[in-house]
């Protein structure tokens, strides 16, 4: 099984955290990550994951994407 990285960030943009993962596929990869910012890592502003150099996808965290709109 292929191993992937999902990097978290902060609202700066900036990888606070890496978070390993294997999952058999790149869609499968990216369907954890987005369970993993909104259950497991609700306070990061986003995830992406990577396989080793290739950036395979980005997930805003719709909870803080909600939170920063309603501020204007």
């Amino acid at each position: 099984m292929p191993d992937y990285k999902c990097c978290l960030l902060d609202a700066s943009e900036m990888v606070v955290a890496v978070e390993p993962i294997q999952c058999e596929d790149e869609v499968r990869a990216m369907v954890l990550a987005a369970h993993l910012i909104v259950r497991k890592y609700p306070g990061f502003d986003a995830i992406e994951v990577w396989d080793q150099s290739h950036r395979i996808g980005r997930i805003t965290n719709p909870k803080r994407r909600a939170a920063k709109a309603s501020q204007f």
